[in-house]
Order: structure tokens, then sequence, then C-alpha cells
């Protein structure tokens, strides 16, 4: 029943009740990044955003975090466990401070929190000597934004920006040919009252705006 709904609502409104309700991911700071599970996580979420934008089902998963104007779901949950790790090294507990930074420098692959980290550093090529990851003067959104625009090629940006103008069009192509519709209509009515009603000199004056009144909604829409 839910379906039948859903679908009838707009590509752009789906998405927003997608992003609201089930882009929390509470809890992922203390996920494995290494987990073959957060990649089935990563793979559910590319399926629902084909699914939400009415895409085919082997659309290159490049192109979605560009349609969605918004980072890879592994990105945004790297971000949040860098922003975790942060708080923890900075924290007024001293114990928290110990643990998280042991876990860091000591514990590495024998700690979860240790693990997230060498995964982060791997995969956005820094060290713990840039400052990166326990440094808060460093913007972590900018920087993995950065790297995930430089592991796109120039032809990859091109498929994805196309892809996305394609969808804008086809979201809002109903209500472009209800708005001509509407506007062709009021003109054929125009015309038809002043040819009618008036004498023929009116009908020249009276037909020029109505084709203006028609191009207004062209620009509107």
């Amino acid at each position: 029943m839910s379906d039948i709904y859903f679908c009838k609502l707009d590509c752009f409104v789906r998405y927003r009740l997608f992003q609201s309700f089930y882009t929390s991911y509470y809890g992922c700071e203390l996920w494995s990044l290494r987990s073959r599970k957060l990649i089935d996580f990563c793979h559910a979420w590319n399926k629902g955003v084909r699914k939400i934008w009415n895409l085919l089902y082997n659309t290159h998963c490049y192109a979605l975090p560009i349609l969605c104007e918004r980072l890879p779901v592994s990105d945004e949950i790297c971000c949040r466990m860098i922003k975790f790790v942060r708080k923890c090294v900075t924290h007024d507990s001293t114990v928290i401070r110990f643990v998280a930074s042991y876990g860091i420098q000591y514990g590495r692959n024998m700690s979860c929190l240790g693990q997230n980290v060498l995964f982060c550093m791997r995969q956005y090529n820094c060290s713990l000597r840039d400052k990166f990851i326990v440094s808060s003067s460093v913007s972590v959104d900018n920087i993995v934004h950065r790297q995930y625009v430089q592991s796109l090629t120039a032809v990859e940006k091109s498929l994805a920006e196309c892809l996305r103008e394609s969808v804008l069009l086809s979201e809002r192509g109903c209500s472009f040919c209800q708005m001509i519709s509407a506007a062709l209509s009021v003109t054929l009515f125009c015309f038809y009252v002043a040819y009618a009603v008036t004498d023929c000199s009116c009908v020249m004056p009276t037909f020029t705006f109505s084709f203006f009144l028609l191009f207004l909604c062209v620009l509107c829409v």
C-alpha cells in the first residue's frame, strides 16, 4: 500500500523523505569500516537511490552522489567517524582521551577505533603527522569532498551531470507540458473573445497580448 502511495510522489519529494528518515546512521561512528556488512549497506543505499530517482538497476554508482548532491555514503560515515575521534581525543574526561589516544597510536589493528583511523588514513592519503584525524582546525568535509572529486575522471563527471540534467527534465516535463497547455488555452480563448465580441481592429492587439502572456508563461517555467 505504501509503494502505491509513494509512487505518485515527485522524485524530489521522495528523496527528501528518504534523506530525512533513512540517512541518520545512528551509531555509525563505531562501525568497522573494513566490515563486509558496511559494503552491503552501501549497496543497499545505492539500490534505494536508484529506485527513488527511477533509474536503471545498472546505473553507475559514481553518478549517484552527484545526482543527490552529497558525498557517497561510505565517505559520509568516514567523516562522522573522524569527527567522533576528534571529540574523543579532545574530551574533558582523561579516561576517554587516554583510551582514544591509545587505540590510535598503539592499539591500531587491535582496536576498532585504531582500525578505522588506519582505514581513513589510507583512504584519504594522510597520516597522523598531517593532523587530519585529530586536529579540529582542518575541515574533514572539505578534504573528503576534494578526495572524492579527484577520484572521478572528467568523463565520469560529465556523464553524471548529464544524468542529473536528464532527471531534472524528466521530472519537470509533466508540469512544463501542463503549463504550456494552459497558456495555449488562454491564448485561443482571448483570440476567440476578441474576434466574436469586438470589432476586427481589436483582434490583432488582443492576439499579440495573448501570445505575450504565453511567452511569459514559458519563461516562468
